[in-house]
């Protein structure tokens, strides 16, 4: 659904690169974005997230300025917390559309159900659109991105150690890597959309003066390999 120019927005963002390549897409539509929004489960400690560290997503919020908050969804039922989340979130920041980085329905639709009744428009710019074109558009912008958590279940140990030269925790993601994997037939979602991999952004466009340097190590809590954030800073472009 596309939002007319002029509307106010939420953003749920994780910091990866779908819903960064999804901020760029609406700001080019004249839509603000006045608030990111990251959505946790209750009595999380919020600097344990393995694919999405929260000590990125405060600097990735500074060097976009824009305000971040959270939100806490909590059971048992979880589509009415959303629902009531996002009516506090256009009560606070006024807005009148949520926009996130979703691809494919893998998740039978939720957040559609979730604006239901809510006065919030859900909009997907990049709704079932082609993966690989997608990922195209975020390098033809220069995004950098670099891969946060893989999950073992779904890309082997075995293939990992083929293709862990271009495709790897801490390593960019990249064509190069996504080529490696698919020359040895293992099928994945390019984007990760069945949960293979996540990633952050460290660079782009809409970060005007200051990218993002981390310090981080590889480590493994089966299934996982993730990268633990040690630190993280703003440096100048």
């Amino acid at each position: 659904m596309l939002q007319p120019s002029g509307s106010v927005a939420a953003i749920s963002y994780t910091g990866g690169k779908d819903c960064t390549l999804a901020l760029h897409r609406i700001r080019e539509q004249g839509i603000k974005v006045v608030v990111l929004v990251t959505f946790s489960p209750p009595l999380t400690d919020l600097n344990s997230f393995k694919a999405h560290s929260m000590d990125i997503i405060k600097q990735q919020a500074k060097a976009l300025d824009i305000q971040h908050t959270v939100c806490i969804i909590d059971g048992p039922d979880y589509l009415a917390s959303y629902q009531t989340q996002i009516k506090l979130l256009s009560e606070k920041y006024n807005i009148d559309a949520l926009v996130t980085g979703d691809i494919l329905p893998v998740c039978s639709d939720f957040m559609e159900r979730a604006v239901e009744g809510t006065g919030v428009a859900l909009v997907r710019p990049l709704w079932q659109q082609d993966q690989s074109e997608l990922l195209k558009e975020m390098w033809d912008r220069q995004f950098s991105i670099i891969v946060t958590c893989i999950n073992q279940l779904k890309v082997r140990t075995s293939v990992m150690e083929k293709v862990k030269d271009v495709y790897d925790v801490g390593k960019p993601l990249s064509q190069q890597g996504l080529d490696a994997v698919a020359a040895i037939n293992v099928n994945i979602s390019p984007t990760g959309e069945f949960g293979e991999l996540h990633t952050m952004v460290l660079d782009c466009p809409l970060y005007k003066t200051r990218k993002l340097e981390i310090h981080s190590e590889k480590l493994v809590e089966s299934p996982y390999v993730y990268l633990k954030i040690n630190s993280v800073e703003l440096v100048s472009k």
